[in-house]
């Protein structure tokens, strides 16, 4: 047996002042001790070797991203000169803003009008393209709304995730829902007056198609979130 090897050996001296070799056997504690600190070593070690990694894997992503960002740059023609020197036409524009053509607001014998009976009111331009607007809202997210909810409880997990079938519609719809909401309204809105034409009828279409996608998930969320504890006690 190697005395030196034992974790509590070390040299000492002797009561005449020669030195000597200690020889105690090394007790659970000091061994628990000196496993302790390799394992500290060895940990601290692995930190720093997993710090330079980091680094290292940092600096090729930002190097990436700034080479990806340089070569963007000059794809798109970027041009501060540009800007600056084409200012005086953003000027003229903004500046168009403070002096409107009220004669859009006012209504005129040739304008649009609504029919009340026999009486046929004429409105501005604006107050006319304002009033579809919110015509088309209305309807648009009220048809949207019809849709949605009973399409809202086959996109509830828990109403149709208990068997492999309602688990398949549930996905199927849920994917649907969020492929309509990542899509925005003014595709939907240049989707339908390509195939439908120019009008009104295409932004409702757009409106309730969005509104659909929105409000089923708002609804299912709130189906889902039912205490269902509480339903059984009521039908019991």
């Amino acid at each position: 047996m190697q005395i030196a090897s034992w974790p509590c050996a070390g040299v000492r001296s002797s009561t005449t002042g020669r030195p000597g070799i200690w020889t105690k056997p090394p007790t659970a504690r000091s061994t628990d001790a000196w496993a302790v600190s390799s394992d500290l070593d060895r940990l601290m070690a692995e930190t720093a070797q997993r710090a330079r990694v980091e680094r290292i894997r940092n600096l090729l992503i930002g190097a990436g991203f700034l080479a990806l960002v340089a070569s963007t740059y000059k794809a798109t023609e970027f041009s501060l000169g540009d800007l600056i020197g084409k200012s005086p036409n953003m000027a003229r524009i903004l500046a168009g803003f403070t002096h409107p053509d009220w004669t859009l607001v006012v209504a005129a014998p040739d304008s649009p009008f609504y029919e009340f009976g026999p009486l046929h009111v004429h409105v501005g331009l604006i107050p006319h393209f304002a009033l579809e607007t919110l015509e088309v809202a209305i309807l648009g997210t009220t048809l949207g709304a019809l849709v949605a909810i009973p399409l809202s409880f086959v996109a509830a997990g828990n109403l149709m995730r208990r068997n492999p079938l309602g688990s398949a519609i549930y996905f199927l719809v849920r994917t649907l829902m969020s492929v309509i909401r990542a899509v925005p309204t003014l595709f939907w809105g240049i989707l339908f007056v390509t195939s439908i034409g120019l009008g009104a009828f295409p932004g409702v279409m757009a409106v309730s198609l969005f509104s659909v996608g929105l409000m089923s998930k708002l609804f299912s969320e709130a189906i889902e979130a039912i205490d269902w504890g509480q339903v059984e006690a009521l039908t019991a």
